[in-house]
């Protein structure tokens, strides 16, 4: 009695009485607060909160009875339990297994429960379950004991043990499901019914018994329960959307106890649009096209409605990689930026006219840049209004070089666009044509400026936090972007009549990208409600066999719009003409080219096409190299530095007159 007296008082003066809480995993709701997914904490905690109160009783009453019959009368510790395992201790020379009690078994499970079990190590977990027991009620123990357990799978806790085991919560498990929890507790690692499920029966069996000796069950129910089928799953169920709870982990918010994070993400809408791009993935899949990344917003909130990072999360190769998150080249998306930052600082409307011919930009290592349209046709004076809507790459170029790639640069930092981490100068002017890698979600972000009429707003994913948007860009000047992206009429030279992109019954903006070599598609705009994000290619950056933008995403965009959107009325009227200019340029050589002689054919039949472009009326056309009149089209591929003149003449009078210079070596 005076050694009880003397352990208590040792006990309640020095030995701590809160113990620490195993990690608790974070639920991840939907907006209809649908479960769509559980973060595990450290990849080592699937731990959902206890609360005794849902606990069903047969449950309780069952590890009561197997594990600490005399739990609701002792003070934390057995002295007859203690008494039996000292003795046995003292015969074998170790401590045995055994003499815990429920409040004892709950300090070595939180605070060495992998640690080899000594003489030392049982005195502590003795003392300090007899001062918890001082202090806590017997619901408070018995709910901590309980959210102590683990059922092996990384779960901790019965709710979670009855999900990595069963797939369903808790209460939704029969007293055999129960029992079976109750058995896989004792050691998850013996008792695994998947890999040893002989193991796990006939400890089953022998605790069901003990129920029917302790007067828990009848010899009928004990019966019964033995001989009940039980159905466990394989493997842990699968999260709803994968590629959502990877990206919530990465953002690294704080787990707390009882915590499910409320997302803006509709599951129900995710598993329609996942619907719809399989859809269109299966008729391009034969041309090399895998996979596709879809985002989806609201327009009005900004709110985060789909994440589609892949076709298949489980796929054997690139199953981890995010499509919407990685980095790739973007194509003519970032056109519309370009246009609209020539409105906003050189005043150049989409109306102004424009030049779409050959053009040679000098590159800081001082070769020449010459960027080609797509079709290689050049369309000479055209409305820039023109060449945003057919995507023409020449006038993209030439209006960065005006602006200089410094100021298209910053803007693109300015709207969010982070992945350019390199100075300006590393990219040059084909950042115009999207050679920097942008990951979609960065792209759409982006484009918010257009959906919000100038504001640049983040992406929203959890529901309390508020909307954030800055003034980025003049409304005026966006809407006269989002006019040329959205008018069908300035699209039909890209877009023809009644393909997928062609709007003309429902409201879209929409601009499409292809990146070098088809490895990328792109597309992405807004409709009156939704803010619309696709990528499609292969997450290996392997090339496909020519599938473009309106064959990959483009599709995935159009169809996407025709599900959520009605049809309604959209202006459809032939755009304004745009102005037009007199241009004359010599087109071959460009000016500042260089060439080399190829030292494998003879020097006779080397040379340099002279070709010109012009919509000025001339009847006459004169070409001098070096000053030197020549009547032929071409010109001698001689080494070194030379200049090229043509004289436009009508009735004999020069009426316009252009030079240009380039080397040969």
């Amino acid at each position: 009695m005076m050694a009880a007296i003397v352990l208590a008082g040792i006990a309640v003066i020095a030995i701590p009485s809160h113990l620490p809480v195993v990690p608790y995993s974070t639920i991840l709701l939907d907006r209809s607060e649908n479960e769509i997914a559980e973060i595990v904490r450290d990849e080592r905690y699937r731990h959902r909160p206890t609360d005794l109160r849902s606990v069903p009783d047969f449950l309780e009453t069952a590890l009561i009875a197997i594990e600490d019959r005399h739990y609701r009368s002792h003070l934390g510790i057995s002295l007859r339990g203690i008494g039996r395992a000292i003795v046995r201790a003292a015969e074998t020379g170790s401590f045995p297994e055994g003499a815990s009690t429920i409040p004892a078994q709950q300090v070595r499970n939180t605070l060495w429960p992998t640690a080899p079990r000594s003489i030392e190590r049982k005195i502590a977990e003795f003392a300090i379950a007899f001062k918890r027991s001082l202090l806590f009620s017997k619901e408070e123990i018995l709910e901590g004991y309980l959210d102590s357990l683990s059922f092996g799978r990384l779960a901790y806790g019965p709710e979670s043990g009855a999900r990595v085991w069963f797939g369903r919560p808790l209460s939704a498990l029969s007293r055999a499901e129960l029992l079976a929890l109750v058995t896989i507790a004792k050691n998850p690692g013996r008792y695994d019914p998947i890999r040893s499920y002989d193991r796990f029966a006939a400890r089953y069996a022998v605790l069901a018994g003990r129920l029917s000796t302790l007067g828990v069950l009848s010899s009928d129910e004990a019966q019964s329960l033995v001989s009940t089928p039980l159905l466990f799953l394989s493997t842990p169920p699968q999260d709803r959307l994968p590629y959502v709870r990877d990206f919530i982990a990465s953002l690294h918010y704080p787990h707390h106890k009882d915590v499910s994070m409320r997302l803006s993400i509709d599951a129900g809408l995710t598993d329609q649009i996942h619907a719809i791009a399989d859809w269109v993935r299966t008729g391009i899949v034969w041309r090399g096209v895998s996979d596709y990344g879809v985002l989806i917003a609201d327009r009005e909130s900004m709110e985060l409605l789909v994440m589609i990072g892949g076709a298949d999360y489980d796929s054997p190769e690139w199953w981890q990689v995010n499509a919407t998150l990685a980095p790739r080249q973007p194509g003519s998306t970032l056109k519309p930026f370009i246009y609209l930052l020539a409105d906003e600082r050189l005043g150049r409307t989409p109306e102004d006219a424009i030049l779409d011919l050959p053009t040679a930009y000098e590159t800081s290592d001082g070769y020449a840049y010459e960027p080609k349209n797509y079709s290689l046709k050049y369309a000479g004076s055209i409305s820039q209004a023109q060449a945003l809507a057919e995507s023409l790459n020449v006038p993209a170029v030439k209006l960065a070089n005006e602006l200089g790639i410094e100021t298209v640069y910053d803007f693109l930092k300015t709207v969010g666009v982070e992945s350019l981490d390199r100075p300006a100068s590393h990219y040059g002017l084909s950042l115009a044509l999207g050679t920097a890698e942008v990951p979609l979600w960065q792209l759409m972000r982006a484009y918010s400026i257009f959906a919000k009429e100038g504001d640049f707003c983040d992406l929203r994913i959890l529901r309390d936090n508020p909307l954030s948007c800055r003034p980025t860009a003049d409304p005026e000047v966006v809407s006269r972007i989002v006019d040329v992206l959205a008018n069908p009429s300035y699209k039909l030279g890209q877009f023809p009549l009644y393909g997928d992109l062609d709007f003309s019954d429902r409201f879209a903006m929409v601009k499409t990208g292809t990146s070098r070599n088809y490895r990328d598609t792109w597309a992405v705009g807004f409709t009156d409600r939704y803010l619309i994000g696709v990528w499609s290619g292969n997450k290996s950056g392997a090339e496909s066999d020519r599938v473009g933008s309106v064959t990959g995403a483009g599709a995935i965009f159009a169809r996407i719009v025709r599900e959520l959107e009605p049809p309604g009325s959209v202006d459809t009227s032939a755009p304004a003409v745009g102005k037009t200019s007199p241009y004359f340029e010599i087109t071959h050589p460009l000016d500042g080219s260089n060439f080399a002689i190829d030292p494998t054919s003879p020097d006779n039949v080397q040379s340099i096409g002279l070709r010109f472009s012009t919509n000025i009326p001339y009847d006459q056309a004169d070409a001098f190299h070096n000053g030197h009149f020549v009547s032929e089209k071409s010109l001698p591929a001689d080494p070194g530095e030379h200049t090229v003149t043509i004289r436009l003449k009508r009735n004999g009078v020069i009426i316009a007159e252009k030079t240009v210079g380039y080397s040969v070596r």
